[in-house]
């Protein structure tokens, strides 16, 4: 199944053609308003106005967007004293976001700051944030300001592969003012002042759910998706090993002609299980045959007691880790992913069927390394660990 995923990329694939798919553009801006929306959003993204941060304040220049009080000395300060612009991009649903490019136009008086960082966070910068490249140095007092060299970002890996939903949450720190009244503004480019390049390509659907309940005699399985395209429907496998799987069944899509932009729920009743523990897969197939398999589900005979973690995998995991949860009911839970040093690196919520449930977390932009997982639901606590490899 294949839909279109648009990326926030710069000519990372020759044979696409770049765009800019966030972007403002400050004409007729008064320069001292409180915030501004980008005038190019492409409409698979969905993106936040520019603001200031409490440490600066709004200063007035006609077709940008500026500020003046920036008193920090270093970066250090800059972020403590939250003197910085700031704006977020979301990922719409059922589509991945990979950055690439940032590109934006500086304009400074003569005692305004000279010293400058573009640094990014996935949780709002609730942690730290982290730098998008170099630091940047510009002493210009053109009074149209001065393009900078575009900051490439696709040699971040933690930007990368970024699944529906997420938030990124951009900020442009400065210092090295040598008056309060100098002032630092974006804009006064013919064109564009900030800018995102993008381009698209097509990607597999996105499984939103696949769980699975004991009922008796029977396992009930249910999966669901956020949209589909060209999808001929999904095979369902089944193994008593979780290596060996054979072929029980074949639900069709529910979607017109296998296309649908809304969310849409599947089941399958397996009546023929064997033994206490079975293991299941789909096997996505599009109309044009090519197929994508989904994680395993393992559905156990008994009816758990007390929720637990069933297994952890892969481990070593590289891009995704997968939780297999048994819980007696249907409840919440909260995954939280922290370091060694027991820092939130992520934060999962969501919700568990009666049996079990798989949960797929993105550890794309965690660092290699052991984490701990920690999961909150039904009144439990557990705790496990996993490598992030390459």
């Amino acid at each position: 199944m294949k839909k279109i995923c648009f990326f926030l990329l710069f000519c990372l694939m020759m044979n696409r053609i770049c765009a800019q798919v966030i972007a403002w553009d400050f004409i007729g801006a008064i320069g001292d308003e409180t915030a501004v929306a980008p005038t190019t959003v492409d409409p698979h993204l969905t993106a936040s106005s520019i603001s200031r941060g409490t440490g600066i304040n709004a200063a007035a220049l006609a077709n940008a967007y500026s500020a003046n009080s920036w008193g920090a000395v270093n970066l250090p300060d800059a972020i403590v004293a939250n003197e910085y612009f700031q704006f977020s991009v979301q990922v719409n649903t059922g589509y991945q976001a990979f950055l690439a490019t940032l590109n934006a136009n500086f304009r400074r008086s003569a005692t305004g700051p000279n010293s400058f960082q573009w640094q990014y966070s996935l949780d709002g910068f609730t942690t730290a944030g982290l730098n998008m490249g170099a630091a940047i140095s510009y002493t210009g007092t053109a009074t149209a300001g001065d393009a900078q060299a575009t900051v490439n970002l696709t040699g971040i890996s933690s930007l990368q592969n970024l699944p529906a939903g997420t938030i990124i949450t951009l900020r442009l720190y400065g210092w090295g003012a040598s008056a309060l009244s100098g002032s630092f503004a974006l804009g006064r480019l013919a064109g564009n002042d900030l800018a995102i390049g993008g381009s698209n390509i097509v990607v597999p659907v996105l499984l939103s759910s696949f769980t699975g309940t004991n009922e008796g005699r029977f396992n009930r399985l249910r999966w669901s998706t956020a949209t589909e395209l060209n999808n001929l429907g999904f095979e369902v496998q089944r193994s008593a090993t979780g290596i060996q799987y054979n072929v029980i069944g074949f639900v069709n899509s529910l979607a017109s002609a296998g296309n649908s932009n809304n969310s849409l729920d599947y089941s399958f009743i397996d009546t023929t299980p064997a033994g206490t523990k079975q293991y299941y897969r789909l096997r996505q197939v599009d109309i044009d045959n090519h197929s994508k398999l989904s994680p395993i589900l393992l559905i156990k005979g008994e009816k758990p007691l007390l929720v637990t973690i069933d297994a952890l995998f892969p481990n070593p995991a590289a891009d995704k880790v997968n939780v297999s949860l048994m819980a007696p009911a249907n409840d919440k839970f909260t995954i939280i992913v922290m370091d060694i040093n027991g820092r939130t690196m992520l934060r999962q919520n969501g919700s568990v069927e009666t049996g079990n449930t798989i949960v797929t977390i993105d550890i794309s932009r965690l660092n290699k390394g052991f984490y701990f997982l920690k999961l909150v639901c039904g009144g439990e606590v557990l705790n496990k660990r996993f490598i992030k490899g390459n």
